[in-house]
């Protein structure tokens, strides 16, 4: 499968803080991601600068887009490419703070990953919210969505999926 890279970048939705004229909130999916804490490192220092503070808000996944569509907040951390598509109100800020890859761990010793048709056959498990794995598999896949990566690698020993997508994390400060 091709390496598919995925950037940390600051999503805006229009740019007008929600809560308060000097405060930006900012949502990121509720588990544990070395990039969120790079985030949380970096992003309350930058706004300092411009006169804001800034709040970090964990949702799971789902409810984290969803906070994010409806405006209830200012900002979401994490997105791909096709994020502007999917979310039409959103400007993306393209100072990347690190990038993810995507990839897949299985049990089977015979399974040969050659893009997302070869995976047709099998049962996918992935994180719900993950949208590169959602776009690629809407038609025509079987999927085994769960809301956290443990829970993913649980059915996948388990064998309620063949295999297991998740990011491979890279951030630095």
């Amino acid at each position: 499968m091709r390496k598919l890279a995925f950037l940390l970048t600051l999503v805006l939705a229009g740019f007008v803080p929600v809560m308060a004229q000097n405060k930006i909130i900012i949502v990121t999916p509720g588990y544990d991601h070395p990039m969120a804490q790079v985030a949380a490192k970096i992003l309350p220092e930058a706004y300092k600068e411009l006169g804001y503070t800034v709040e970090f808000q964990e949702l799971p996944p789902e409810r984290s887009l969803k906070a994010f569509d409806e405006g209830r907040v200012d900002a979401y951390i994490f997105s791909d490419a096709e994020f502007k598509e999917n979310h039409p109100g959103a400007v993306l800020v393209n100072e990347p703070i690190g990038t993810d890859d995507i990839v897949v761990f299985t049990k089977r010793k015979d399974m040969v990953v050659k893009g997302w048709e070869s995976l047709k056959p099998y049962v996918i498990g992935y994180q719900i919210s993950m949208a590169v794995v959602e776009n690629n598999t809407a038609t025509g896949f079987k999927r085994e969505p769960s809301q956290n990566p443990p829970q993913a690698f649980q059915k996948l020993a388990a064998d309620r999926s063949t295999w297991s997508s998740c990011r491979r994390a890279s951030a630095s400060l």
